[in-house]
């Protein structure tokens, strides 16, 4: 019985490694399986982490991706407070540098929590190249002082210096570190060991823009930074691809970045024209694309995620409701070229999850106050978001979703520690009453022994007093 209970009291430390995500042969891993996924960016999940309101949402955004069998989610993990020339997401987490908003911070908690319920997977970008969450442009103005430029072209140019600037950089290093050390106040549970989290990203879209050496040095900074820090979670760059980026490919020389990422917008590069309506060049230019890019990963031993992709809807409306055709054929489109190299592709993330969110003004701008959508600030409200109305789309997402479902183990340590504790009480009474038997049984021996003294002494004395009489 002994070796038995020793044998289910080692089942009670059952570990979780695999629960985080990791690589294997060049492939991702989930619970000892290949992992692949398809699955949504849900950028401003940490904004809805807030008020009661904000929190009911979000429980139903996320109860509607679970329903399409959707859990690995791709959200931001920090934003910046900008000048209000700039149309950014408001609120936002660090409001000055090294300032935080405990309130957004307890936000990205509840989310993480929610997802863990869930078994989700989370995918965190740690910063921005573009104005519309503060990013590298607000680092550089907290540096430099100098105002962001509010033309495009030259705020690009600006957030930029942010790869030469190295006060700018140590405000991101510092938010890093408090993202990735922080202890989570719904669950107790510290980011770097939960195992909600897939992946921590150094931005979203950290273009070169001309900086390609100066960008290439701080990919490798962050990567040491999020590896000293965090041992249990992957790192990626969050960039796009070859296609703007001439550093891509050298960036996966770097063995601390553990897999590629990518984006593809057809109609920001020009490969669709949604009032054209035809998606046959686009998914010829795309396809060889994501081959050229599988081709690089390969021979890196690392797995590709296409982890940004969308298309408008049908004329380029905005509102729920209208037509999604040439989006759908263009998301089964990439869902089957997932499906056909899913030995050297990870996953894919549509863009974006717009949810139970309605913008108030379809295709107008977003202003503080209005429903969060899958578009942010800086784009018409509508553009690419994903509704849950969206009947369609939802069904060929669910269709693809769903093959790639993987089972989380079942925890049976709470079970085997009942057990374990349940034999070891039968073990201490089977002790208990062993010990109460034989101690009864030597006071029987004892008595039995006395009673047979005491008869022999009796039956001397008869015959001394027999003998004395005689």
């Amino acid at each position: 019985l002994i070796p038995l209970l020793l044998v289910v009291l080692s089942f009670t430390s059952f570990g979780d490694d695999d629960d985080y995500v990791s690589i294997d042969d060049g492939k991702f891993s989930l619970y000892g399986d290949q992992y692949n996924f398809v699955g949504a960016n849900y950028w401003y999940a940490f904004n809805l982490g807030t008020s009661d309101e904000h929190k009911e949402r979000l429980k139903k955004d996320l109860d509607k991706l679970e329903d399409l069998e959707v859990k690995n989610i791709r959200i931001m993990g920090i934003s910046q407070t900008t000048n209000d020339k700039i149309n950014s997401v408001v609120p936002a987490m660090e409001t000055a540098a090294g300032n935080y908003d405990e309130e957004l911070l307890k936000g990205l908690d509840y989310v993480l929590d929610v997802m863990k319920e869930k078994h989700m997977k989370a995918v965190i970008y740690l910063g921005n190249f573009w104005t519309w969450s503060g990013g590298f442009a607000q680092y550089v103005n907290w540096a430099t002082g100098k105002d962001i430029p509010t033309d495009s072209n030259e705020r690009a140019k600006f957030a930029s210096e942010f790869y030469s600037n190295t006060k700018a950089q140590d405000y991101y290093k510092k938010a890093v570190e408090k993202i990735i050390l922080r202890k989570n106040t719904v669950n107790n549970e510290t980011y770097s060991n939960d195992t909600t989290i897939m992946a921590w990203e150094a931005a979203n879209e950290p273009e070169p823009y001309g900086e390609t050496t100066d960008c290439q040095h701080w990919i490798s900074t962050v990567a040491t930074l999020v590896k000293k820090n965090d041992e249990h979670h992957l790192f990626a760059i969050g960039n796009w691809g070859t296609h703007n980026d001439a550093s891509w490919e050298k960036s996966l020389k770097d063995p601390k970045v553990d897999y590629a990422t990518a984006h593809l917008w057809p109609d920001h590069i020009g490969w669709y024209n949604p009032v054209k309506k035809d998606l046959k060049e686009c998914k010829e230019k795309s396809e060889k694309y994501l081959d050229e890019l599988l081709k690089i990963t390969k021979s890196n031993d690392k797995p590709l995620v296409l982890e940004e992709f969308g298309l408008p809807r049908d004329d380029k409306k905005y509102a729920p409701k209208t037509n999604t055709t040439q989006r759908d054929d263009f998301f089964e489109f990439i869902f089957k070229y997932l499906d056909d190299n899913k030995d050297d592709m990870g996953g894919v993330n549509f863009w974006g999850w717009a949810g139970y969110g309605v913008p108030k003004t379809p295709g107008g701008t977003w202003k503080k106050g209005d429903p969060f959508t899958a578009d942010p600030p800086h784009e018409a409200q509508g553009l690419y978001s994903v509704y849950e109305s969206d009947e369609s789309t939802n069904d060929i997402i669910k269709d693809y979703a769903k093959k790639y479902k993987v089972y989380p183990p079942v925890d049976i340590s709470g079970t085997w520690t009942a057990v374990a504790w349940t034999l070891a009480a039968v073990l201490l009474a089977l002790v208990t009453l062993s010990c109460l038997y034989y101690y009864l049984k030597i006071r029987k021996d004892e008595k039995e022994a006395d009673l047979a003294g005491d008869m022999e002494n009796d039956g001397t004395s008869l015959l001394t007093q027999q003998f004395n009489k005689s």
